[in-house]
């Protein structure tokens, strides 16, 4: 049975009952049949007009509810074998409900066998969907398998009036309470997911335990359930965060789907640590390796009203507990140009000492928030003055609501609750789990890892299922190179099920930050030592080797024997990453023993720093010949050589690759969100538009167009066209895009949008004709868009801009209001010197004062 309260977190207390239900099939691995319960006119039968929701094209309320019930189904249709169809028969009925709790629904398996025919166990209890697939007859003949209920009055008045059913079947629940994922939890006590065993006395169901009890292991005595005595198994469910399921398949998968939330403070040093931190209901999820930025405070610092850009524009914002909902103040930090937002607790709130949970919806949000305790907030708010730099992120190291073995922890409050203890998972998993007895609205519709530990419970009781997806890792935990070596291999393999595609995002990092290039702390920088290396790899079907190649810097440092940066894996798609090398530590061997002179001025090394800090890439053979002989050609004439340097520096940014791969991306957010906001004190303090894209934005996805392009070999054009189809595909299904320009826009609004964020470079025509072909389906999202984004007028209208910002990206390897900046007074001078000389970057001496000036050279030497 499921429960459900006001709650913004929608605590469905989920109560476990008996039953089974089926109509229409769900056709998969398994065939799954919904079986309409309901007389006429009511539940399935409502004949009530609804019009259609996220995906669901039921015109009557009867309709979308049979409708999301098959689609559940299917999902569970799609991951179970069974030669046996499995029936559920299902009703809708009013359940108990007031205007702030109530049953939802319940469901369970009718029948269970023991001793027959293919059971693993003898003298154990099984489900009747588990007992046919085990059997591969049918044991129950026409009987459903499983039982399902639910609450026909959810939504009106008197019942949970503000939270009601919603049948789309997208997972944009809001406020209401997601019919899929309901049906996805209770089917999966159907298949198995509970026990018969008496909680209160310990008594075992008509003396057998159930396949469930098998697993179920208490860590004080060390015993599972068929071991203990019945006052033992009475002791053990109420042993609050010592009952663990020792199944080796959920034991084997737990390092991939569970992690801990962290803050970890990087820099300054005397506050630097992991921090314990709350999660929001809403918003972006956290990733590996995360957001690493600088932590500026909102101003206002409650962030209730309209935040100034100025200050967290590409920063991480830290906002002061209360005054408003908790989706107001981060809707207005992502507004301000925020990359992340930290709450900060007060002393006023109810519970100071406690990281406050963040609930609310708004689907446009898409950055990630995390909160702090009011003394952990404290230290923050007393070190924002001296450029705190911190990681926000999902620490897979640490596996919240598993123990040290790796088994997860299951519901055992110290009171029994009826149909909930002992059949869910605790509440302590992190992310939130579909079998925990409260359900969150941060679920997906995954009942698979590496979302989503259901699937592996019920391959533990016993269930043929769909194989896991390959697994994606480093080929070892640590790779290191010598600082002469020019670049760094890194290998990343693929095990498993390899017949498919699969996908996965990279990327490195250090605790430098923006610190001194010449001060040797052991950590690399990326600024320094090595090339910050973003990116995605892409695995086609068979294949089970990539290679990241990360390049090295060899400044002239005495950096000590070693220093060391991380690398991480992320976000797989078709693959889960593996449990001990999804994070590797990469050393370089430093090869100085005294400072030498600047090798920025040696013509070789300048111009392969070029290649990997604008293109990504090492040169090519005969690029590097080329430009490095057009200042060579100089001979010793200074004034001849000073010149080259310049024009070559500026070559790059000039170039193709560059235009099509770098400029490329920056016209893309602009087209799709427009520009930021900054401040200046250029003249006098003033806000001024700066472009959207920030470094580790741009660098990702630069890499993404341009790997493995070099221009002039052969295919080079065919391979940039492809590079950025796919660019921009992958693009527009990202969830800040879709939060941004949803789905649901219509031709003529999505077309408008993008061409006023791109500062309407369109004519009317060119407008019409987009349009035209967005609706008759000649042209899809992700081509409208690349075409606002390579429009000639927006190409022109956005050089300069992009110009200033490539500046501060490619030699610089910071954001314009980055450290030693504080804002864009910077970017607003050389953009208005730029102006000024009508484009001229030689006459406005802006790309020499950047290749002489101090912070440039520095990176490298004296």
């Amino acid at each position: 049975m499921i429960q459900s309260s006001l709650s913004r977190f929608h605590r469905l207390l989920l109560i476990l009952a008996l039953g089974v239900v089926a109509s229409s099939p769900a056709l998969g691995s398994a065939t799954i049949t919904i079986q309409n319960n309901d007389g006429p006119g009511v539940g399935f039968n409502d004949p009530t007009p609804a019009t259609p929701v996220g995906g669901n094209s039921g015109t009557t309320v009867g309709q979308q509810r049979l409708i999301a019930f098959n689609f559940a189904a299917n999902i569970w249709g799609t991951q179970l074998n069974s030669n046996v169809p499995i029936v559920i028969r299902a009703g809708w009925v009013p359940q108990s409900c007031d205007a702030t709790m109530g049953t939802l629904g319940s469901a369970g398996t009718i029948n269970v066998h023991r001793n027959f025919t293919g059971a693993p166990f003898s003298n154990t209890w099984y489900g009747t969907a588990l007992a046919n697939s085990l059997a591969g007859s049918d044991l129950n003949g026409a009987t459903p398998e499983i039982d399902a209920s639910f609450n026909v009055n959810a939504g009106t008045p008197g019942c949970l009036p503000n939270s009601p059913w919603y049948y789309g079947l997208d997972g944009q629940e809001g406020n209401g309470n997601d019919l899929v994922a309901v049906l996805l939890h209770e089917f999966a006590h159907g298949f198995g997911v509970q026990t018969f065993t008496n909680k209160s006395t310990g008594a075992f169901f008509n003396g057998s335990p159930m396949i469930y009890d098998r697993f179920l292991r208490d860590n004080t005595t060390g015993k599972v359930w068929t071991q203990m005595t019945d006052g033992e198994r009475a002791g053990s469910a109420v042993n609050t965060g010592n009952l663990v399921w020792d199944g080796p398949q959920v034991t084997t998968f737990v390092p991939n789907v569970l992690a801990t939330p962290r803050l970890r403070v990087n820099l300054p040093a005397a506050i630097a640590g992991n921090y314990v931190v709350g999660t929001a209901q809403f918003g972006g999820k956290l990733s590996t390796p995360g957001i690493t930025n600088k932590v500026v405070a909102a101003s206002p610092a409650n962030g209730c009203s309209a935040i100034t850009p100025s200050g967290v524009h590409g920063k991480i914002a830290f906002i002061d507990r209360g005054s408003c909902d908790f989706v107001v103040k981060v809707k207005n930090a992502q507004n301000a140009g925020a990359l992340a937002v930290i709450i900060g607790n007060v002393g006023s709130s109810a519970s100071p000492d406690v990281p406050p949970g963040m609930g609310g919806s708004d689907p446009t949000i898409n950055i990630a928030t995390v909160s702090l305790a009011l003394n952990d907030a404290n230290i923050i708010r007393g070190q924002l003055a001296n450029n705190i730099n911190a990681t926000v992120s999902l620490d897979r190291t640490v596996f919240s609501g598993a123990d040290s073995s790796n088994r997860a922890k299951m519901y055992a409050p110290s009171t029994v609750v009826g149909g909930s203890s002992v059949s869910h998972y605790d509440e302590s998993l992190f992310p939130n789990q579909l079998m925990e007895p409260n359900s969150s609205d941060d679920l997906t519709h995954s009942v698979n890892v590496p979302e989503d530990l259901t699937l592996v419970l019920l391959r533990d009781l016993g269930w043929s299922t769909a194989p896991p997806p390959p697994s994606i890792q480093f080929s070892s935990s640590s790779f290191g190179t010598s600082e002469s070596a020019g670049s760094m291999e890194v290998t990343v393999t693929r095990t498993g099920d390899t017949s498919s595609p699969s996908t996965v995002e990279y990327a490195t990092s250090d605790t430098s930050g923006l610190g001194e290039c010449n001060v040797s702390t052991g950590a690399a920088s990326s600024r320094c030592d090595y090339v910050q290396t973003i990116g995605k790899l892409t695995f086609a079907a068979g294949q089970t080797t990539k290679v990241i190649l990360v390049p090295i810097v060899n400044d002239v440092f005495v950096d000590g024997p070693t220093e060391t940066f991380t690398i991480a894996l992320s976000n797989a798609t078709n693959g889960l990453l593996g449990t001990s090398t999804s994070t590797a530590t990469l050393s370089i061997s430093d090869n100085d023993t005294s400072l030498g002179t600047n090798p920025i001025d040696d013509p070789e090394f300048f111009v392969r720093q070029h290649y990997i800090d604008f293109l990504n890439r090492e040169p090519d053979a005969a690029g590097l010949n080329f430009w490095k002989n057009e200042i060579t050609s100089c001979g010793s004439n200074a004034q001849c050589i000073e010149v080259k340097r310049i024009n070559v520096s500026a070559a790059f940014f000039l170039s193709i690759e560059f235009q099509q791969t770098g400029y490329f991306v920056e016209r893309v957010y602009k087209t799709a969100f427009g520009t930021a906001i900054g401040n200046s004190t250029l003249g006098a303090s003033h806000i001024l538009e700066v472009p959207f894209v920030n470094l580790n934005q741009f660098l990702a996805d630069k890499q993404q167009i341009g790997d493995g392009v070099v221009v002039g070999a052969p295919g080079w054009e065919a391979l940039l066209n492809s590079r950025k189809d796919l660019y921009v595909a992958d693009f527009v299904q990202r969830s800040n895009f879709t939060k941004e320009l949803p789905a649901s826009l219509t031709p003529a609004d999505f077309v408008s949008i993008l061409d006023f964020n791109a500062g309407n470079p369109l004519s009317p025509s060119e407008r019409d004709q987009l349009v035209a072909e967005l609706t008759n389906g000649t042209k899809t999202r992700a081509q409208v868009l690349r075409a606002v984004a390579e429009d000639s007028d927006l190409e022109s209208a956005e050089f300069r801009r992009a110009f200033v910002l490539a500046q501060y990206f490619g030699y610089m390897r910071r954001n314009p209001n980055d450290l030693p900046d504080s804002d864009y007074t910077g970017y607003d001078f050389w953009l208005t010197k730029l102006n000024d000389f009508n484009g001229d970057f030689l006459n406005a001496e802006m790309v020499k004062a950047f290749i002489l000036s101090g912070e440039y050279r520095h990176r490298f030497g004296p």
